[in-house]
């Protein structure tokens, strides 16, 4: 079975790094890039055409809520995994836009 491939985004180097690490540390995985923000991951990832993107909800220049729709739109078989570290009432507004 060929491994998953990963993509990961988040302006943090040290979530990018702890994130990768975690794939890095399973046979069934192998990274194919990363970026630091939304619009870096859409150009990006139509070159090396992941499997999976795991993105940050919340970073400068484009965040992950508004690149989704068209990481979906341009790799619609690639699977996308959003996450965030903000918690309470900035939240609340997200998963409207989610559904």
């Amino acid at each position: 079975m060929p491994k998953k491939r990963i993509f990961v985004v988040d302006d943090n180097p040290a979530v990018r790094s702890m994130v990768r690490q975690l794939f890095e540390s399973e046979a069934n995985y192998v990274m194919v890039g990363e970026a630091e923000n939304g619009r870096d991951a859409i150009a990006k990832a139509v070159f090396v055409k992941p499997d999976l993107i795991v993105l940050d909800l919340s970073m400068p220049v484009m965040s992950g809520l508004d690149a989704a729709p068209f990481l979906r739109r341009v790799l619609p078989e690639t699977r996308l995994l959003l996450f965030t570290v903000h918690y309470g009432g900035k939240l609340n507004g997200w998963h409207w836009r989610l559904v």
